[in-house]
């Protein structure tokens, strides 16, 4: 069972909440009823001269509405936001390290939308955004770049039918924040461990972040074909499982 959360995008709007007492006192005073009177004139601006009119209360319930509606647009205003969720950049540039290799093409879309959220945070924060992709050519540019060029360049990439290289690109990732140390550094993994994993997460550990944002998927029933064999009478193939589980696993051609 989830607890439930408001936030607010423009919580200073807020503050309009505390005039509500001085519309309160406001709506107290209503004009009073009109009066029937008799001519002649004379006699009308006889009562009006001679009688001190005080105005007259509206009803509690009329003021309530009104107090009610008032504290509906202030909230209105301040942009509520329900179960708001944290935002993930701190201080620096954002530096996100997004895994684009074979493994990544069948949540590619989950991964897309976790990382234009990490980006729109760190438009927010007014902060520059350090964007690579493991299976890309190791000259591409990682930036830093500004939140909107970052997601262009976001949205024009794609997964490619290749092993990523985590040592480069997270050795160019650590080279590009030795000037500028992010506080936050977000890694798109494929979930799938490579042999230089070790020496790529010690250069990474180099930048100086205070805080690793991990994301991965399900990686269980993952299989990689790892040979291909044109034999006379058969075409041969090889694969192999992330995990070994005890079933049999049967694929379509």
């Amino acid at each position: 069972m989830t607890g439930f959360a408001l936030g607010f995008g423009a919580p200073l709007v807020l503050t309009g909440l505390l005039a509500l007492p001085v519309i309160w006192w406001l709506l107290r005073l209503t004009p009073p009823k009109p009066q029937r009177e008799i001519f002649p004139p004379l006699r009308i601006l006889a009562k009006i001269l001679q009688k001190e009119e005080t105005p007259h209360k509206s009803p509690w319930w009329l003021t309530l509405l009104r107090l009610v509606l008032a504290g509906l647009v202030v909230l209105a205003l301040a942009r509520p936001i329900l179960n708001p969720q944290a935002a993930a950049v701190g201080s620096g540039p954002l530096a996100i390290i997004m895994e684009n290799g074979w493994a990544t093409a069948r949540d590619w879309d989950k991964r897309m939308a976790t990382a234009e959220r990490l980006i729109g945070d760190a438009e927010a924060a007014g902060q520059t955004v350090v964007l690579a992709f493991s299976a890309d050519v190791a000259n591409a540019d990682i930036g830093p770049f500004l939140p909107g060029t970052a997601l262009d360049r976001l949205r024009a990439a794609l997964p490619h039918p290749v092993p990523v290289d985590r040592a480069t690109t997270y050795r160019r990732v650590a080279t590009v924040l030795r000037e500028a140390p992010p506080e936050t550094i977000a890694l798109l993994t494929d979930g799938l461990a490579t042999g230089e994993d070790s020496a790529a997460f010690a250069s990474l550990g180099a930048a100086g972040a205070t805080r690793i944002i991990w994301g991965t998927g399900p990686v269980g029933d993952l299989v990689g074909l790892t040979a291909v064999e044109n034999r006379p009478n058969a075409f041969s193939v090889t694969a192999a499982r992330a995990t070994a589980p005890a079933v049999p696993m049967t694929y379509p051609i």
